[in-house]
């Protein structure tokens, strides 16, 4: 097995600085001062915030046409059978739109989106959750 000892060029030169200052000692016996430490002020840092997440105005173009032929193909009622009552935009707390179970993999970014609520000829509503690219029919 190979030598282990450090060359004392290296000792010196390198971790022997290290170790006195480690130590509070100067190396010729004496206590070595440390700076003072910074001091506390009442001035509060403010942590860097993050733009709020927020829906866009409108609804994409043909997302209500899209959710209505998916509650027609959904009940097996026609698409005119279904009145839409309700668009309103929606920030989502995730990427399951809010309706993520427990074993569920959801992002956990906030997701902009639209809560849309149709109904049909018998009064019955349909609630359905969008976000960014999909929509899911509440159950």
């Amino acid at each position: 097995m190979a030598n282990m000892r450090l060359p004392l060029a290296l000792w010196c030169s390198v971790l022997l600085p290290l170790a006195v200052a480690c130590s509070g000692n100067d190396g010729r016996g004496r206590s070595a001062s440390l700076p003072a430490s910074p001091t506390a002020t009442s001035e509060a840092i403010a942590a860097p915030t993050l733009p709020a997440a927020s829906a866009p105005a409108t609804p994409p173009a043909g997302l209500i046409d899209r959710m209505t032929a998916h509650l027609s193909a959904t009940t097996g009622q026609p698409l005119s059978a279904f009145t839409l009552v309700l668009i309103e935009s929606q920030v989502w707390p995730d990427g399951c739109l809010g309706l993520g179970k427990g074993d569920s993999a959801c992002s956990q970014a906030l997701v902009p989106g639209w809560l849309a609520v149709f109904r049909d000829g018998a009064g019955v509503e349909y609630r359905y959750r969008a976000g960014p690219g999909h929509f899911v029919l509440e159950q």
